[in-house]
């Protein structure tokens, strides 16, 4: 990791060790008040139902009967109060562990992401014989962090797809332009695609290119899997697409 990238780390990972260390101490100290809370309540509610029972039982029936149903209800008031409580201190108690567990996940994701990336990097600019399948990366890179499979091969999918998108089809003419003509001048070495024309045709199923001189297209196939390339001077080449959050993606390899 450079030193951006190892500040960016050390700061994500201390958030996410202070998350769980307040989040600990938050629920330590809860069931601390919890406990002083609930003790003398109930306590100060069980001693009159003793009382009364033993009042009850130096007393005539008739007594006996009204002081009972006294008792009881005075019980049963008491109880129904405890349990509202209880239930408002449990929906409490909930909100504020979600809190603290998404801003967890979050920290250690973003940790966990630039710490995997920078392994990725290294692995495919220092060895030879790089791994060829997400499977063998997401090894070497548990082995070397300790991280969770489940959490490393999601950030291994994003940061090859990020990589590897060239740009998205839906977004062609559009926000993807910039993208679009950059992978043209690079890729095919065509210049003349900062003056041309970029639309669609063919009820969206073809991206045409052209100046008073020079022409491309892009078609996609009937199952938009794939797109075609065809240039004014014969190169053609192919791309495959994927579906990602409702947007077609093209792509200058097989993705995963």
């Amino acid at each position: 990791m450079n030193s951006d990238e190892e500040r960016l780390f050390q700061m994500y990972l201390n958030k996410s060790e202070n998350v769980l260390r307040d989040r600990n101490n938050f629920f330590a100290i809860f069931l601390s008040a919890l406990i002083a809370l609930f003790m003398p309540l109930t306590l100060n509610e069980i001693n009159p139902v003793i009382h009364g029972v033993d009042v009850i039982c130096n007393s005539t029936s008739s007594v006996y009967h009204i002081a009972g149903q006294l008792t009881s209800n005075r019980f049963s008031t008491s109880a129904n109060w405890l349990i509202f409580l209880a239930l408002g201190l449990m929906a409490i108690v909930i909100l504020v562990y979600l809190f603290f567990e998404l801003k967890y996940r979050e920290y250690r994701k973003n940790y966990q992401t630039i710490k995997v990336r920078a392994i990725v990097r290294n692995i495919f600019k220092d060895n030879a014989n790089p791994p060829t399948t997400f499977q063998e990366l997401c090894d070497i890179v548990e082995d070397i962090t300790s991280f969770s499979k489940k959490h490393i091969m999601p950030i291994l999918i994003e940061y090859y797809n990020k990589l590897n998108c060239l740009f998205s089809w839906d977004e062609i003419p559009g926000n993807d332009n910039d993208k679009f003509i950059e992978f043209l001048k690079k890729e095919f070495g065509i210049d003349w695609v900062r003056t041309a024309e970029i639309e669609k045709i063919d009820n969206g199923n073809t991206i045409k290119v052209s100046t008073k001189i020079n022409h491309l297209s892009l078609n996609l196939n009937q199952e938009k899997t794939e797109v075609f390339f065809k240039i004014d001077d014969d190169r053609t080449g192919k791309f495959i697409t994927k579906m990602q959050n409702g947007k077609l993606k093209i792509y200058k390899k097989k993705t995963a």
